[in-house]
């Protein structure tokens, strides 16, 4: 007799579990989803978020949400399922034990394509999920089909786009960090719509980012842009492997210090291979007040769908001459190329500005200048850099024309010995440019006040 009163006990019990579990859900969807969109609109975000309305039911709840950037506007209806247990059908897993989860999909959206040699915006088709963990972090997904358009005077096709992310606040709100990686699978950028050949092709760009928001004003962030392969032709067929450009920047009181690291796997140019490159820079003491000036004055401009150059090129030119007032470095620590005929090795570093830049021209700002270079280059490798340009010379000599190959050749290597003997001697320049170091040439170069030096004499060539 007691058994339908345990059972109906039991069921009572879980289901005001699932009720309590639901209410409580449904509580720190709104709050987690309110927290994060609101610290949103303070990140690096190409345009304004808005909550239109947000109602919070039992065991779901329904959202409108504005989107505006690029010129558009978009509201995305959003019905949350709330748990704490959740049948989703779409999902590989069916079960999901997660505050709420949320589908849904546009006809028609506005998309950024921001990758390291395209930047436009297409409109096209998209899905997307939201869902909220119990430990407070919001995740989406996005995903978008193909799609077409003008970008300034090239035509840009997309194979579509993946975005994935999330965002996590922390209990005191100050505080947020953020995870997204934005893949487009392939981009053709083409003449016309009607060319049938194309300038440029990317195989899977990629842009990862992590950002820790401290505030409205301190950050770190590490944003890597990758490209799998591009290739394509501007005279010749050329194409580059496994790009890599990676940045890390974060912010002390006044400054910010950032560092960026370069890679390519291959290079091929004129059915000529190249590579790896390698190079790592990192600045320092850059004023932290311009830039985040310029980042508000950028984020209006597009919101307002539009940029206009000549208001860009102004607050570009203020916000440089603020910050070359604090007389930033920068610093390459690493340089390695490699060639068919060995390795290139260069480091350096330059610093520019300071109190007695306030502005001016481009001349003005090299003469507050001090810097160094350090280049260590194959002999082999030298020469034939040293040949490309005394053949391009050569070959607006009539007489140099009329020579059969076997005398080009001889005439070539002279002129080529001849511009090395120079570079080695202090009577062509005032000082030795190059020097030998067994199988290399070494070069150091240092720049002072407007002038050139090498191994203490200045060189003859200066910037006025």
């Amino acid at each position: 007799m007691k058994k339908p009163y345990i059972l109906l006990t039991a069921i009572l019990g879980l289901s005001g579990l699932e009720v309590l579990g639901a209410y409580f859900a449904g509580y720190l969807t709104q709050e987690k989803f309110k927290d994060n969109i609101l610290k949103s609109k303070q990140m690096l975000v190409p345009g304004a978020l808005e909550i239109l309305s947000y109602d919070r039911g039992l065991f779901s709840s329904e959202a409108k949400l504005s989107v505006e950037g690029f010129g558009n506007k978009e509201t995305f209806l959003i019905h949350f399922l709330h748990g704490p247990i959740i049948f989703d059908k779409s999902s590989t897993i069916p079960i999901q034990f997660k505050a709420a989860i949320a589908r849904g999909q546009q006809e028609a959206f506005t998309m950024p394509i921001n990758t390291l040699f395209v930047k436009t915006a297409l409109t096209a088709p998209m899905r997307w999920k939201i869902s909220v963990n119990y430990s407070g972090d919001l995740n989406y997904e996005m995903e978008g089909k193909a799609a077409k358009g003008q970008a300034n005077d090239r035509f840009v096709e997309s194979a579509g786009f993946k975005l994935t992310g999330k965002v996590n606040l922390s209990s005191n709100e100050t505080q947020s960090h953020s995870e997204q990686e934005m893949v487009f699978p392939e981009i053709l950028v083409k003449k016309d719509e009607e060319a049938t050949d194309y300038i440029s092709r990317h195989q899977n760009s990629k842009m990862t980012a992590n950002i820790d928001m401290i505030g409205k004003e301190d950050f770190k962030s590490d944003v890597l842009f990758s490209v799998q392969k591009i290739n394509g032709k501007m005279g010749v067929e050329w194409a580059a492997d496994d790009l890599k450009f990676a940045v890390n920047a974060f912010t002390l009181p006044q400054n910010v210090e950032a560092a960026l690291d370069i890679n390519v796997h291959n290079l091929s140019f004129a059915e000529r291979s190249y590579g790896p490159l390698e190079m790592h820079f990192r600045f320092l003491d850059i004023d932290k007040a311009p830039i985040l000036s310029l980042q508000t004055k950028m984020l209006e401009l597009l919101k307002a769908g539009k940029i206009d150059p000549n208001l860009v090129s102004q607050d570009l030119i203020l916000v440089l001459n603020q910050i070359f007032s604090k007389r930033p470095e920068v610093i390459l620590d690493k340089g390695l190329f490699i060639l068919p005929e060995g390795q290139i090795d260069v480091t350096g570093k330059i610093a520019l500005g300071g109190e007695a830049f306030k502005g001016g021209s481009i001349d003005a700002l090299l003469k507050t200048a001090e810097g160094a270079l350090s280049l260590l280059i194959p002999k082999s490798a030298f020469r034939n850099l040293i040949a490309f340009f005394v053949e391009d010379e050569m070959t607006q000599d009539k007489q140099y024309e009329k020579m059969d190959f076997k005398a080009k050749m001889e005439t070539l290597e002279r002129k080529v010995d001849q511009y090395i003997a120079n570079l080695s001697n202090e009577k062509y320049l005032n000082a030795r440019l190059i020097k030998e170091k067994e199988d290399n040439y070494e070069i150091g170069i240092v720049y002072s006040k407007g002038r050139f030096l090498s191994e203490g004499k200045e060189l003859k060539f200066r910037i006025k």
